[in-house]
């Protein structure tokens, strides 16, 4: 079976649409960088033995964090995911914040 690769960008995109739990098995690989954003986003992965394709991306019942904060991953994933290195995460982090709380 071909492995799947999963990158920071793959990451993003996935957290855009809403996914919070990768399903890997030993076909999956996924890079450093993406574990890394995976950790900031608050992204899990589910270990083989799911019920799903392994590789398979579905979404889950987001759980724990406030919608404010749910939002504010959201729009600085899809900034990120959009831009890549071209901004700077904490000045970011600084944006968000302050357009949520006149919102």
């Amino acid at each position: 079976m071909p492995k799947k690769f999963y990158t920071e960008r793959d990451i993003d995109a996935l957290h855009v649409q809403g996914v919070t739990r990768l399903d890997v098995d030993t076909n999956t690989v996924i890079t450093a960088l993406a574990k890394d954003r995976m950790t900031k986003l608050g992204m899990g992965i589910n270990a083989a033995g799911a019920a799903q394709t392994p590789g398979a991306a579905p979404a889950s019942a987001p759980s724990g964090p406030s919608p404010a904060s749910n939002l504010a991953g959201q729009v600085k994933a899809a900034v990120l995911a959009r831009l890549g290195d071209q901004v700077d995460a904490a000045l970011l982090d600084a944006i968000i914040a302050r357009v949520l709380a006149r919102a």
